[in-house]
């Protein structure tokens, strides 16, 4: 499970677009670090990280391991050996994993942005009740000195 958030998490951070900490997932901005590292590193299948960067060696397997699953996976579907296009059929546990890790991580985002519509709307109304409040005090307050 831990391989396949990490996973998750790479291919998130390689496809945000937000700048650093606006991100709204943990670790964003730590893993944009290390795909900026390991994509300058000369470290290979062979030949470990010189520099030896904490995720760079681990960042490197997940990212050929699901490069190898998404190969896999792209074959079957045109050699036709698949019964359904399924987004949740994977080829392996830890892509399985993943996927499974992004739906709940898409449902949890989504449930943030609803939460937070919700407490923009209670914010307006409080704003809008309190300001007609005021504005109806005033202008009663405003007749008397008339």
């Amino acid at each position: 499970k831990k391989a396949a958030a990490s996973l998750w998490m790479i291919l998130h951070a390689q496809n945000c677009r937000l700048p650093r900490d606006q991100c709204p997932y943990t670790n964003c901005s730590e893993t944009k670090l290390i795909l900026i590292h390991v994509k300058n590193c000369p470290a290979g299948p062979s030949f470990p990280c010189p520099s030896k960067c904490k995720g760079c060696n681990e960042t490197r397997k997940l990212l050929a391991h699901y490069r190898r699953c998404k190969d896999m996976r792209m074959k079957q579907v045109g050699t036709g050996r698949r019964g359904s296009s399924n987004a949740s059929q994977q080829s392996c546990l830890v892509c399985s994993l993943m996927a499974r890790h992004a739906k709940v991580m898409m449902e949890k985002h989504q449930q943030q942005l609803v939460q937070q519509q919700q407490q923009r709307q209670v914010a307006d109304d409080f704003c809008y009740t309190v300001g007609s409040g005021y504005r109806a005090a005033h202008s009663v307050a405003t007749k008397r000195f008339d």
